[in-house]
């Protein structure tokens, strides 16, 4: 299907992955403190998972 649309002059997109560009300048920190976040809670016995 894809040769024969090609064959036509159509193109298929792109994955948005790929034509998203760059990403995000602070994802890094983000990623960072939801980690710290997560050590917190841990060391306060918040995230036990029992209810």
């Amino acid at each position: 299907m894809a040769d024969l649309l090609r064959a036509e002059g159509f193109s298929l997109p792109g994955n948005a992955k790929t034509i998203e560009g760059k990403q995000h300048p602070d994802r890094d920190a983000q990623f960072r403190y939801i980690n710290e976040q997560v050590k917190q809670h841990q060391a306060a016995g918040d995230l036990g998972g029992q209810h």
